[in-house]
């Protein structure tokens, strides 16, 4: 009997420091976590059928279990691109264009077919579209623009697809920028010789596993003045200008002016909750991770021999909480040589600090919480119980 109530002591306090170790310190019900909501009875494919050319069409909050096709000039707007979510439950084309003048924004358009099929489809009749601040996730390619000219892709988070986040064929004269592509199995892949004259800047390009493939003709990487952000160059900006000093040359394509930040947010995926996690700096960042076991979010810098480098990062409260005072940063291992206390808001932790930089390897950066002084006292309460139940046995032990 003694021996199990020594037990059930141990594993009674090895789950709530487990409990404990799990959830973030601070306000820990500030979770941020975006609970799906359910989807009135009308269907999107509904408020298409019933709107007339040059309608603005609002989509409330939910998730819509259904494909949908526009066949007409409309304007397309969900209420909030996390939480207006577009579900091909694994099968077919979820969102299909085959009108002119068509504009799609606000959405998650996710689990579109494994095959081929596509999140977005601009079909051959697609002219002028507007594809824009939607978030694309878990479908064999995100958007694929097929015999669409004169298009628009914008500001979007396309992530996830399991064979290309962009796929563009027989298509001529589209403007692709300022979207996040990441963790795609192709970045980009543009299949015909028949694509002409389409532009890529200010997108960030993160950790895809594959470089973009560009079969088309006369595509450009930047606009003449920035080019795209690729989480893996390292290239230096001498100048700061925000455009690194040499090329970025990869397989099939060459970014003639890289930037060395990206022009918006890393997505982190935790728990199927994607966090946005900002970065603001004067020297290149590359190979951006989030080790979700640890907490830890990691990344390389590159600057000018001894310069003086800055970085400004803004992260999610409901990806990492901790006390102000709990956060330590490593450049190299080492504490940075200016590492003010962070400061905080509702909803996110601002973290600045400097270094000193080298060309040659890139610093290794290191974001990570110390162990709390909230937990150093759960810890002695366990090992105190543990000793005082060790101790009361071998007494009993003794006497007996």
């Amino acid at each position: 009997m003694r021996k199990k109530n020594i037990l059930l002591i141990v594993f009674s306090s090895l789950v709530l420091l487990s409990l404990m170790l799990q959830t973030p310190i601070g306000t820990q019900l500030n979770l941020q976590v975006i609970k799906p909501v359910k989807a009135s009875s009308t269907t999107i494919q509904d408020l298409i059928d019933a709107a007339t050319p040059g309608e603005t069409i609002p989509v409330p909050l939910g998730t819509y279990h259904e494909h949908v096709f526009i066949n007409k000039s409309v304007t397309l707007v969900g209420e909030n691109r996390f939480t207006t979510i577009i579900d091909g439950e694994g099968t077919g084309i979820v969102v299909l264009s085959n009108a002119s003048n068509v504009e799609i924004r606000g959405f998650t358009i996710r689990n579109g077919g494994v095959s081929a099929e596509s999140g977005i489809l601009l079909g051959r009749r697609s002219i002028e579209n507007i594809v824009r601040d939607n978030m694309i996730r878990n479908n064999a390619y995100g958007i694929t623009l097929s015999g669409s000219n004169g298009c628009s892709i914008i500001d979007n988070i396309i992530m996830n697809n399991s064979v290309a986040g962009i796929h563009i064929k027989d298509s001529n004269d589209n403007d692709i920028y300022e979207n996040t592509i990441a963790y795609n199995a192709w970045s980009v892949w543009i299949t015909s010789f028949s694509s002409l004259l389409n532009t890529f800047y200010r997108n960030n390009f993160i950790d895809n596993a594959n470089q973009p493939r560009d079969f088309g003709l006369d595509t450009a990487w930047d606009n003449g003045a920035e080019g795209n952000y690729w989480s893996d160059y390292t290239g230096i900006d001498d100048n700061e200008d925000g455009v690194g000093d040499t090329a970025h040359v990869m397989d099939l394509v060459t970014d003639n002016r890289p930037l060395i930040i990206p022009t918006r947010p890393f997505p982190v995926v935790m728990d199927d909750v994607i966090y946005l996690v900002s970065m603001l700096s004067n020297v290149t960042i590359s190979s951006f991770s989030f080790m979700q076991a640890n907490k830890k979010i990691y990344f390389n810098v590159t600057g000018p021999l001894g310069a003086v480098g800055f970085c400004n990062v803004t992260i999610p409260i409901g990806l990492m909480n901790y006390p102000l005072d709990d956060w330590e940063v490593k450049v190299d291992g080492a504490t940075p040589t200016y590492f003010p206390p962070p400061t905080a808001n509702a909803t996110h932790t601002f973290i600045y600090f400097e270094f000193n930089t080298v060309v040659t390897p890139p610093l290794e950066v290191v974001i990570l919480p110390e162990l709390p002084v909230v937990l150093i006292m759960p810890l002695f309460i366990i090992l105190t119980l543990v000793a005082a139940a060790l101790r009361k046995s071998r007494k009993e032990t003794s006497g007996s």
